[in-house]
């Protein structure tokens, strides 16, 4: 399993280096946020989607994890209300701890920084690669 989260990983760096490595004019919002949510999906471990909330995509990977640690995948509502809003020993969700890492993932490639209130306010895959188009054009570093 280890070894399929690091190619999953390494495979969504790919991506996002190929992006890096554009020249500004060459990178479009419609370019970025392809790659992007190839890039989420693969660091998430779940099937490429056309979902773009980035809830709806950290429940599938939640969902998938579960069920890839001998879970159904297919919980109950109570049972997904379960897992959705376990919690560390900070109290902090695993819903926000996976959107945290993911986003953070996300600048490390792309060699960007979001403001904590940038990147709280993220809510979707349009969101996240409108913000980092902006700090890949220089417009807000």
């Amino acid at each position: 399993m280890t070894d399929k989260i690091i190619q999953s990983a390494q495979m969504a760096r790919v991506l996002l280096n190929q992006i890096r490595q554009l020249p500004g004019d060459n990178l479009t919002e419609k370019l970025l946020l392809e790659h992007i949510k190839k890039a989420v999906c693969l660091k998430l471990m779940i099937p490429e989607t056309e979902e773009t909330s980035l809830n709806r995509l950290l429940i599938s990977s939640i969902l998938m994890a579960d069920a890839r640690a001998g879970g159904t995948g297919h919980p109950s509502p109570g049972q997904t209300e379960q897992l959705m809003h376990k919690t560390d020993c900070h109290r902090i969700s695993l819903l926000v701890h996976k959107k945290v890492l993911l986003i953070l993932f996300i600048e490390k490639e792309l060699n960007i920084k979001f403001t904590d209130e940038e990147a709280s306010s993220i809510e979707d895959t349009r969101e996240l690669a409108s913000l980092a188009l902006k700090y890949l054009k220089g417009c807000d570093k």
